[in-house]
C-alpha cells in the first residue's frame, strides 16, 4: 500500500498516539465525586444510592467533565479513522483499520451510559429542566455517533438516500437505549430511600 503523501503518515502518527494516550488516561478515571470506576466490580457493591450528580463546571468531577471526555474521545477515534482512510482506499485497508479502531468506542460507549444512568437519576430526583432536556439530547448524540460509525465503517461506501436510512436506524437505536437507561434509573431512585446529597458542591437535596 503505497502512502499518497509523507504529510498524512506524519498526522496519523500524531493522531492515533493522541487517541491511544487518551485512552490510557481515562481508563484509570475514578467515578464522578470519587466513586469506584465504572469497570470496577466494586461499582455494584458500594455505589452510593443516597447521591445524585450535577453538571457542575469542568473543573470539577460533575456530568459536564464526563460529557467532554466523551466527546473528545469520540472525536479521536473518528478523525483517527478519517486519517486511515487517506492512506489507501482499498478494501482490505479499509477493514483492516476499521476492525482497529472500532474496540476504541467501548470506553466512551462505557462512559456514556455512566454519564445517561447519573443523568436520569439526577432528572428523576430534581424534576425536568429545559437545560436538563438538552443534557438529554447530548446523551442521544453520544451513544448515535458511535452507532452511526460502527455501521458506516462497515457498511463502507453508500448513497446519500441510503446513509440517511442509516442515520435514522442508527438515531432510533441511540433513542431506545437513553429511554431504556433512563428507566431503570428511575426505578432504582423509586426502589430505593430518596437521596440525600448532590454532588459535586455536596449540597443537600430538597425533601420534595
Amino acid at each position: 500500500m503505497k502512502l499518497n503523501k509523507p504529510i498524512v503518515e506524519t498526522l496519523l502518527t500524531i493522531v492515533v498516539a493522541a487517541s491511544v494516550f487518551a485512552a490510557i488516561v481515562a481508563e484509570p478515571l475514578q467515578m464522578i465525586a470519587g466513586r469506584p470506576f465504572l469497570f470496577s466490580r466494586r461499582f455494584f457493591t458500594e455505589y452510593r444510592f443516597d447521591v445524585v450528580v450535577a453538571g457542575g463546571a469542568f473543573d470539577q468531577s460533575g456530568l459536564t467533565k464526563v460529557l467532554v471526555i466523551v466527546l473528545a474521545l469520540e472525536f479521536l477515534v473518528a478523525f483517527a479513522w478519517l486519517m486511515c482512510r487517506l492512506i489507501s482506499s482499498q478494501r482490505t485497508w479499509r477493514i483492516v483499520h476499521t476492525v482497529a479502531l472500532l474496540p476504541a468506542f467501548v470506553l466512551p460507549v462505557a462512559l456514556s451510559v455512566l454519564f445517561t444512568w447519573e443523568l436520569s437519576r439526577y432528572v428523576a430526583v430534581m424534576g425536568i429542566t429545559e437545560n436538563r432536556v438538552i443534557a438529554m439530547g447530548f446523551a442521544i448524540l453520544i451513544f448515535f455517533f458511535p452507532v452511526f460509525c460502527a455501521v458506516k465503517w462497515i457498511v463502507g461506501e453508500v448513497t446519500w438516500a441510503k446513509a440517511w436510512r442509516m442515520a435514522g436506524l442508527c438515531l432510533a437505536v441511540a433513542i431506545a437505549v437513553v429511554i431504556g437507561i433512563n428507566a431503570i434509573a428511575r426505578w432504582s431512585v423509586a426502589s430505593h430511600p430518596r437521596p440525600t446529597l448532590c454532588f459535586p458542591n455536596r449540597v443537600a437535596v430538597p425533601s420534595t
